[in-house]
Protein backbone atom coordinates (compact mmCIF):
# COMPACT_ATOMS: atom_id res chain seq x y z
CA UNK A 1 0.00 0.00 0.00
CA UNK A 2 3.05 2.08 -0.14
CA UNK A 3 1.28 4.19 -2.89
CA UNK A 4 -2.00 4.90 -0.45
CA UNK A 5 0.61 6.14 2.22
CA UNK A 6 2.61 8.80 0.13
CA UNK A 7 -0.89 9.79 -1.20
CA UNK A 8 -1.67 10.63 2.84
CA UNK A 9 1.37 11.50 3.39
CA UNK A 10 1.29 14.53 1.10
CA UNK A 11 -2.02 15.25 1.77
CA UNK A 12 -4.51 14.17 -0.71
CA UNK A 13 -7.36 12.77 0.68
CA UNK A 14 -8.85 12.18 -2.90
CA UNK A 15 -6.26 10.73 -4.70
CA UNK A 16 -5.96 8.19 -0.90
CA UNK A 17 -9.82 7.77 -1.55
CA UNK A 18 -9.81 6.93 -5.06
CA UNK A 19 -6.75 4.23 -4.84
CA UNK A 20 -8.53 2.66 -1.77
CA UNK A 21 -11.41 2.26 -3.97
CA UNK A 22 -9.41 1.24 -6.71
CA UNK A 23 -7.89 -1.64 -4.44
CA UNK A 24 -11.52 -3.10 -3.04
CA UNK A 25 -12.72 -3.29 -6.64
CA UNK A 26 -10.04 -5.60 -7.04
CA UNK A 27 -10.80 -7.69 -4.64
CA UNK A 28 -8.61 -6.50 -1.24
CA UNK A 29 -9.55 -6.70 1.94
CA UNK A 30 -10.64 -3.43 3.66
CA UNK A 31 -9.40 -4.56 6.95
CA UNK A 32 -5.95 -5.38 5.86
CA UNK A 33 -5.64 -2.12 3.86
CA UNK A 34 -6.69 -0.56 7.39
CA UNK A 35 -4.15 -2.11 9.35
CA UNK A 36 -1.74 -1.11 6.40
CA UNK A 37 -2.01 2.51 7.41
CA UNK A 38 0.01 2.60 10.65
CA UNK A 39 3.22 3.94 9.66
CA UNK A 40 0.64 7.19 8.53
CA UNK A 41 -2.11 7.24 10.96
CA UNK A 42 -0.40 7.10 14.20
CA UNK A 43 1.34 10.47 13.06
CA UNK A 44 -1.60 12.21 12.20
CA UNK A 45 -2.17 15.60 13.53
CA UNK A 46 -5.66 17.23 14.61
CA UNK A 47 -4.35 20.90 14.93
CA UNK A 48 -5.49 23.22 16.32
CA UNK A 49 -5.49 20.51 18.97
CA UNK A 50 -1.86 18.55 19.93
CA UNK A 51 -3.27 15.40 21.55
CA UNK A 52 -3.12 11.80 19.79
CA UNK A 53 -7.05 12.08 18.14
CA UNK A 54 -6.40 10.27 15.17
CA UNK A 55 -4.13 7.95 15.78
CA UNK A 56 -6.82 6.96 18.80
CA UNK A 57 -9.51 6.90 16.16
CA UNK A 58 -7.09 4.44 13.59
CA UNK A 59 -7.03 2.07 16.95
CA UNK A 60 -10.91 2.69 17.74
CA UNK A 61 -11.72 1.68 14.44
CA UNK A 62 -10.45 -1.41 15.06
CA UNK A 63 -13.07 -2.32 17.91
CA UNK A 64 -15.68 -0.99 15.25
CA UNK A 65 -14.76 -3.47 12.45
CA UNK A 66 -16.31 -6.81 13.74
CA UNK A 67 -19.92 -5.34 13.81
CA UNK A 68 -19.83 -4.88 10.14
CA UNK A 69 -19.94 -6.85 6.76
CA UNK A 70 -17.01 -6.72 4.37
CA UNK A 71 -18.37 -3.78 1.80
CA UNK A 72 -19.69 -1.94 5.07
CA UNK A 73 -15.83 -1.66 6.80
CA UNK A 74 -14.66 -0.19 3.39
CA UNK A 75 -17.49 2.52 3.70
CA UNK A 76 -15.46 2.87 7.18
CA UNK A 77 -12.11 2.55 6.22
CA UNK A 78 -13.13 4.98 3.19
CA UNK A 79 -13.86 7.59 5.74
CA UNK A 80 -10.97 6.89 7.67
CA UNK A 81 -8.51 7.83 4.91
CA UNK A 82 -10.15 10.94 4.19
CA UNK A 83 -10.25 12.35 7.27
CA UNK A 84 -6.08 10.94 7.64
CA UNK A 85 -5.34 12.72 4.17
CA UNK A 86 -6.72 15.78 5.01
CA UNK A 87 -4.44 16.44 8.08
CA UNK A 88 -0.53 16.87 8.53
CA UNK A 89 1.55 14.31 9.86
CA UNK A 90 4.20 14.41 11.95
CA UNK A 91 7.89 13.81 10.21
CA UNK A 92 10.00 11.29 11.44
CA UNK A 93 13.57 12.28 12.54
CA UNK A 94 15.95 11.97 9.36
CA UNK A 95 18.83 10.28 11.73
CA UNK A 96 17.98 8.03 14.07
CA UNK A 97 20.41 5.55 16.10
CA UNK A 98 19.88 4.36 19.55
CA UNK A 99 22.06 5.06 22.65
CA UNK A 100 24.81 2.56 23.13
CA UNK A 101 24.41 3.08 27.11
CA UNK A 102 21.10 1.45 28.95
CA UNK A 103 18.74 4.09 29.31
CA UNK A 104 16.38 5.04 32.38
CA UNK A 105 12.54 6.15 31.94
CA UNK A 106 14.09 8.97 34.08
CA UNK A 107 16.36 10.17 30.68
CA UNK A 108 12.40 10.26 29.31
CA UNK A 109 11.38 12.28 31.65
CA UNK A 110 14.26 14.77 31.41
CA UNK A 111 13.96 14.75 27.61
CA UNK A 112 10.17 15.49 28.19
CA UNK A 113 10.83 18.26 30.32
CA UNK A 114 13.26 19.94 28.21
CA UNK A 115 10.59 19.50 25.36
CA UNK A 116 13.39 17.99 22.72
CA UNK A 117 10.90 15.59 21.13
CA UNK A 118 13.28 13.94 19.35
CA UNK A 119 15.39 13.02 22.12
CA UNK A 120 12.61 12.13 23.93
CA UNK A 121 11.59 9.50 20.93
CA UNK A 122 15.19 7.98 20.75
CA UNK A 123 15.23 7.30 24.34
CA UNK A 124 12.09 5.89 24.25
CA UNK A 125 12.91 3.46 21.32
CA UNK A 126 16.14 2.71 23.09
CA UNK A 127 14.13 2.00 26.65
CA UNK A 128 11.61 -0.05 24.43
CA UNK A 129 14.58 -2.16 23.18
CA UNK A 130 16.39 -3.00 26.32
CA UNK A 131 12.95 -3.37 28.73
CA UNK A 132 9.98 -4.27 26.37
CA UNK A 133 7.01 -2.36 24.61
CA UNK A 134 4.69 -3.76 27.80
CA UNK A 135 7.13 -2.04 30.42
CA UNK A 136 7.55 1.17 28.17
CA UNK A 137 3.51 1.22 27.88
CA UNK A 138 2.99 0.78 31.71
CA UNK A 139 5.48 3.72 32.65
CA UNK A 140 4.03 6.29 29.60
CA UNK A 141 0.78 5.38 31.17
CA UNK A 142 1.58 6.32 34.57
CA UNK A 143 3.19 8.93 33.91
CA UNK A 144 0.50 10.55 32.02
CA UNK A 145 -1.60 9.49 34.68
CA UNK A 146 -0.57 12.48 37.13
CA UNK A 147 -2.28 14.67 33.95
CA UNK A 148 -5.82 13.93 33.81
CA UNK A 149 -6.85 17.36 34.51
CA UNK A 150 -4.53 19.21 32.75
CA UNK A 151 -5.32 17.12 29.48
CA UNK A 152 -8.66 16.51 29.76
CA UNK A 153 -7.95 12.51 30.16
CA UNK A 154 -6.05 12.13 26.92
CA UNK A 155 -2.59 11.52 28.39
CA UNK A 156 -3.98 8.06 29.46
CA UNK A 157 -6.87 7.94 27.01
CA UNK A 158 -4.95 8.76 23.63
CA UNK A 159 -1.78 7.16 25.01
CA UNK A 160 -3.43 4.06 26.19
CA UNK A 161 -4.56 3.62 22.58
CA UNK A 162 -1.14 4.42 20.89
CA UNK A 163 -0.10 1.87 22.84
CA UNK A 164 -1.98 -0.24 21.89
CA UNK A 165 -1.29 -0.55 18.88
CA UNK A 166 2.55 -0.70 19.16
CA UNK A 167 1.64 -3.72 21.54
CA UNK A 168 -0.84 -5.50 18.88
CA UNK A 169 1.01 -4.80 15.86
CA UNK A 170 4.44 -5.92 17.23
CA UNK A 171 5.58 -6.41 13.53
CA UNK A 172 5.17 -2.74 13.05
CA UNK A 173 7.95 -0.23 13.90
CA UNK A 174 6.83 1.29 16.94
CA UNK A 175 8.71 5.42 16.41
CA UNK A 176 5.74 6.95 14.66
CA UNK A 177 3.51 6.29 17.45
CA UNK A 178 6.27 7.12 20.14
CA UNK A 179 7.29 10.22 18.28
CA UNK A 180 3.57 10.81 18.73
CA UNK A 181 3.42 10.38 22.44
CA UNK A 182 6.58 12.69 22.49
CA UNK A 183 5.36 15.37 20.77
CA UNK A 184 2.18 15.16 22.85
CA UNK A 185 4.04 15.07 25.96
CA UNK A 186 6.41 17.89 25.40
CA UNK A 187 3.14 20.17 24.23
CA UNK A 188 1.11 19.40 27.30
CA UNK A 189 4.18 19.79 29.57
CA UNK A 190 3.93 16.30 30.69
CA UNK A 191 7.11 14.74 32.04
CA UNK A 192 7.44 14.15 35.71
CA UNK A 193 5.64 10.63 37.38
CA UNK A 194 3.19 10.59 39.97
CA UNK A 195 4.23 8.71 43.35
CA UNK A 196 1.57 5.38 43.04
CA UNK A 197 -0.96 5.63 45.64
CA UNK A 198 -3.21 2.57 45.57
CA UNK A 199 -5.79 0.23 47.34
CA UNK A 200 -7.67 -2.71 46.51
CA UNK A 201 -10.92 -1.03 47.73
CA UNK A 202 -11.77 0.93 45.00
CA UNK A 203 -11.72 -1.88 42.41
CA UNK A 204 -14.32 -3.93 43.56
CA UNK A 205 -17.39 -4.64 41.54
CA UNK A 206 -20.05 -2.41 43.28
CA UNK A 207 -17.73 0.35 43.64
CA UNK A 208 -16.93 0.22 40.14
CA UNK A 209 -20.64 0.20 39.05
CA UNK A 210 -20.80 3.52 41.35
CA UNK A 211 -17.93 5.18 39.42
CA UNK A 212 -19.63 4.52 35.89
CA UNK A 213 -23.14 5.56 36.89
CA UNK A 214 -21.01 9.07 37.36
CA UNK A 215 -19.16 8.74 34.67
CA UNK A 216 -21.86 8.24 31.61
CA UNK A 217 -23.86 11.22 33.77
CA UNK A 218 -23.73 14.12 31.81
CA UNK A 219 -23.79 16.10 28.61
CA UNK A 220 -20.68 17.26 26.38
CA UNK A 221 -17.52 17.13 25.66
CA UNK A 222 -15.89 16.90 28.91
CA UNK A 223 -18.65 14.13 30.36
CA UNK A 224 -17.69 11.94 27.44
CA UNK A 225 -14.08 12.03 28.20
CA UNK A 226 -14.91 10.61 31.34
CA UNK A 227 -15.97 7.19 29.91
CA UNK A 228 -13.73 7.16 27.40
CA UNK A 229 -10.54 7.45 29.75
CA UNK A 230 -12.14 4.84 31.69
CA UNK A 231 -12.63 2.49 28.44
CA UNK A 232 -9.01 3.38 27.69
CA UNK A 233 -8.27 2.44 31.17
CA UNK A 234 -10.19 -0.87 30.69
CA UNK A 235 -8.21 -1.88 27.38
CA UNK A 236 -4.79 -1.62 29.16
CA UNK A 237 -5.54 -2.85 32.53
CA UNK A 238 -3.28 -6.16 31.88
CA UNK A 239 -0.12 -4.12 32.15
CA UNK A 240 -0.57 -3.11 35.57
CA UNK A 241 -0.23 -4.43 39.14
CA UNK A 242 -3.54 -4.17 41.41
CA UNK A 243 -1.98 -1.12 43.62
CA UNK A 244 -1.17 0.27 39.75
CA UNK A 245 -4.32 0.09 38.51
CA UNK A 246 -6.18 1.10 41.68
CA UNK A 247 -4.10 4.46 41.44
CA UNK A 248 -5.50 5.06 37.97
CA UNK A 249 -8.50 4.37 39.17
CA UNK A 250 -8.33 7.07 41.95
CA UNK A 251 -6.84 9.99 40.16
CA UNK A 252 -9.81 8.82 37.24
CA UNK A 253 -12.11 9.32 40.38
CA UNK A 254 -11.06 12.84 41.06
CA UNK A 255 -10.47 13.67 37.21
CA UNK A 256 -14.83 13.73 37.32
CA UNK A 257 -14.86 15.62 40.72
CA UNK A 258 -17.76 16.32 42.29
CA UNK A 259 -20.31 15.05 39.05
CA UNK A 260 -23.24 13.51 40.36
CA UNK A 261 -25.49 10.83 38.90
CA UNK A 262 -28.02 12.26 36.44
CA UNK A 263 -29.53 9.10 34.67
CA UNK A 264 -32.03 9.93 32.42
CA UNK A 265 -35.27 8.07 31.76
CA UNK A 266 -35.89 6.56 28.33
CA UNK A 267 -39.03 5.52 26.23
CA UNK A 268 -38.64 1.59 26.25
CA UNK A 269 -41.86 1.31 23.98
CA UNK A 270 -39.95 1.21 21.39
CA UNK A 271 -41.10 -1.51 18.77
CA UNK A 272 -38.34 -4.49 18.24
CA UNK A 273 -35.89 -3.06 15.03
CA UNK A 274 -38.24 -3.65 11.73
CA UNK A 275 -35.65 -3.21 9.37
CA UNK A 276 -32.52 -1.29 8.53
CA UNK A 277 -34.39 1.06 6.94
CA UNK A 278 -36.49 2.08 9.26
CA UNK A 279 -33.77 2.82 11.83
CA UNK A 280 -31.70 4.47 9.45
CA UNK A 281 -34.78 6.84 8.69
CA UNK A 282 -35.06 7.52 12.33
CA UNK A 283 -31.28 7.58 12.95
CA UNK A 284 -31.40 10.48 10.49
CA UNK A 285 -33.61 12.30 12.51
CA UNK A 286 -30.47 13.11 15.05
CA UNK A 287 -32.36 12.78 18.48
CA UNK A 288 -30.72 10.37 20.79
CA UNK A 289 -33.55 9.39 22.91
CA UNK A 290 -35.68 7.87 20.52
CA UNK A 291 -32.74 5.65 18.93
CA UNK A 292 -31.79 4.55 22.68
CA UNK A 293 -35.39 3.70 23.24
CA UNK A 294 -34.04 0.20 20.93
CA UNK A 295 -31.60 -0.33 23.16
CA UNK A 296 -33.43 -2.27 26.47
CA UNK A 297 -34.90 -4.93 23.62
CA UNK A 298 -31.76 -5.81 22.57
CA UNK A 299 -29.56 -5.57 25.27
CA UNK A 300 -29.78 -8.97 26.92
CA UNK A 301 -28.02 -10.53 23.86
CA UNK A 302 -24.55 -10.72 22.15
CA UNK A 303 -26.70 -10.81 19.00
CA UNK A 304 -28.94 -7.99 19.80
CA UNK A 305 -26.19 -5.69 21.00
CA UNK A 306 -24.45 -6.74 17.70
CA UNK A 307 -27.20 -5.44 15.64
CA UNK A 308 -27.84 -2.49 17.16
CA UNK A 309 -24.26 -1.61 17.11
CA UNK A 310 -23.85 -2.25 13.42
CA UNK A 311 -26.70 -0.12 12.90
CA UNK A 312 -25.49 2.76 14.93
CA UNK A 313 -22.02 2.10 12.83
CA UNK A 314 -23.78 2.51 9.44
CA UNK A 315 -25.76 5.30 10.43
CA UNK A 316 -22.86 7.60 11.64
CA UNK A 317 -20.79 6.44 8.64
CA UNK A 318 -24.56 7.29 6.17
CA UNK A 319 -24.36 11.17 7.95
CA UNK A 320 -21.02 11.90 6.75
CA UNK A 321 -20.33 14.47 3.94
CA UNK A 322 -16.76 14.73 4.61
CA UNK A 323 -15.73 16.31 7.68
CA UNK A 324 -15.65 14.98 11.57
CA UNK A 325 -14.49 15.28 14.67
CA UNK A 326 -12.61 12.16 15.72
CA UNK A 327 -14.56 11.75 18.56
CA UNK A 328 -17.53 10.80 16.61
CA UNK A 329 -15.72 7.65 15.71
CA UNK A 330 -13.70 7.22 19.12
CA UNK A 331 -16.67 8.04 21.24
CA UNK A 332 -19.01 5.63 19.50
CA UNK A 333 -16.32 2.74 20.18
CA UNK A 334 -16.43 4.15 23.66
CA UNK A 335 -20.75 3.86 23.88
CA UNK A 336 -20.26 0.47 22.31
CA UNK A 337 -17.70 -0.74 25.18
CA UNK A 338 -19.92 0.74 27.67
CA UNK A 339 -22.91 -1.67 26.08
CA UNK A 340 -20.97 -4.95 25.85
CA UNK A 341 -18.90 -4.12 29.24
CA UNK A 342 -21.78 -3.08 31.62
CA UNK A 343 -25.28 -4.93 29.18
CA UNK A 344 -26.55 -6.58 32.84
CA UNK A 345 -26.92 -3.24 34.03
CA UNK A 346 -29.27 -1.15 31.68
CA UNK A 347 -29.06 2.22 33.38
CA UNK A 348 -24.87 2.65 32.71
CA UNK A 349 -25.10 1.12 29.02
CA UNK A 350 -28.77 3.29 28.05
CA UNK A 351 -26.87 6.73 29.36
CA UNK A 352 -23.71 5.61 27.85
CA UNK A 353 -24.90 5.33 24.21
CA UNK A 354 -27.37 8.69 24.88
CA UNK A 355 -24.07 10.20 26.11
CA UNK A 356 -22.31 9.86 22.99
CA UNK A 357 -25.18 10.33 20.73
CA UNK A 358 -26.38 13.47 22.40
CA UNK A 359 -22.83 14.96 21.68
CA UNK A 360 -22.63 13.33 18.20
CA UNK A 361 -26.38 14.35 17.25
CA UNK A 362 -25.83 17.99 19.27
CA UNK A 363 -22.51 18.84 16.97
CA UNK A 364 -23.93 18.08 13.48
CA UNK A 365 -26.79 20.07 13.96
CA UNK A 366 -24.99 23.09 15.38
CA UNK A 367 -22.09 23.04 12.62
CA UNK A 368 -21.64 26.63 10.60
CA UNK A 369 -23.84 26.34 7.61
CA UNK A 370 -21.84 24.60 4.87
CA UNK A 371 -19.30 22.99 7.29
CA UNK A 372 -20.67 19.88 6.00
CA UNK A 373 -21.40 20.12 2.71
CA UNK A 374 -22.40 17.85 0.61
CA UNK A 375 -20.93 14.30 0.49
CA UNK A 376 -17.73 13.99 -2.82
CA UNK A 377 -18.53 11.56 -5.12
CA UNK A 378 -15.04 10.28 -4.49
CA UNK A 379 -16.86 8.81 -0.58
CA UNK A 380 -19.34 7.32 -2.29
CA UNK A 381 -19.71 3.59 -1.29
CA UNK A 382 -17.03 1.69 -3.16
Amino acid sequence: MRELLERIEVTDPEGACKYFRDKIRGGEDPSSIHLSLFPVALRVLNPPFFNGHMPKMYSLCRNLIPYLAREEVALLVLLEINEYAKRPLLKLPVVFSLPAVPISFAGVESALSRKDRQEATILMAAFTERNGRQELARRILLLGSGYLDKSLGHSVSCSAFILREILDQPDQDPLPGLLTISDFFCNAEIHTAPDVNGGAETTSRDIELQQMLRAVSGRGIINLHHTLTRFAMDRVRHLFKADEYDHLTRVWTAFMGDKKEELLRFDESAEPLISEEIFQQLFSKRKAGPVVGFLNKHLSTKEGRRTLGRLIIKGVCRLYQGNYDPHYLTGLASALWTMERFWDHPSIAANGLFQYLDFYFENLQTKKPGTLGSKPDFLSPP
